[in-house]
């Protein structure tokens, strides 16, 4: 299996299976930094970006540039991205300010996303995970400091998030797993 990866520019793929090295197989629309990603079935998806709002789509069955797809309706970046199976979200991020903001997108076709709820507080450089029923939006920071906070929202229905817990320490700018 592949996992795909933008860097400014760039789309890199690398083997699960077989040690190596990335190779480039495609070119992103636009070049861009702090942006977060989403994956359906069948594509890959980045979002956001230093102050963007643009939604790209790439295939993972083959090498290929990716292709603007849609917009946020805001523009971010230092955001969590989210995968439920049909759905892409983001989540917090900066701007002029730093964003409560849940968007979602349909992986089914191509198109705008829309906020659909808000977190419990505002955070950049926030960590995005996902269950098969929830996104997860943890740590963060609001430029007066790093947060613990572990937010959870609902995939099946559009619902602000609930702070759930607390990491064990306040961190920001983390890497997240589902």
């Amino acid at each position: 299996r592949l996992i795909d990866k933008f860097t400014p520019g760039d789309l890199d793929k690398f083997s699960f299976s077989a040690g190596g090295n990335a190779t480039d197989v495609g070119d992103a629309v636009t070049a861009r930094r702090e942006l977060c990603g989403q994956t359906s079935e069948n594509h890959g998806y980045c979002t956001a970006g230093g102050s963007s709002n643009v939604i790209e789509k790439f295939t993972l069955a083959s090498d290929a540039n990716a292709t603007d797809v849609g917009d946020l309706p805001h523009t971010t970046g230092n955001c969590a991205g989210h995968s439920s199976t049909t759905h892409g979200y983001t989540s917090g991020g900066d701007g002029a300010s730093n964003y409560t903001l849940i968007s979602k997108f349909a992986f089914a076709s191509d198109g705008n996303a829309s906020d659909v709820a808000d977190l419990s507080a505002n955070r950049a450089s926030c960590t995005g995970n996902s269950s098969e029923t929830h996104g997860y939006n943890c740590n963060g920071s609001t430029g007066a400091g790093p947060y613990d906070t572990i937010d959870k929202f609902v995939f099946a229905s559009d619902g602000n998030a609930s702070d759930i817990g607390d990491l064990t320490a306040d961190r920001f700018s983390t890497a997240g797993q589902s």
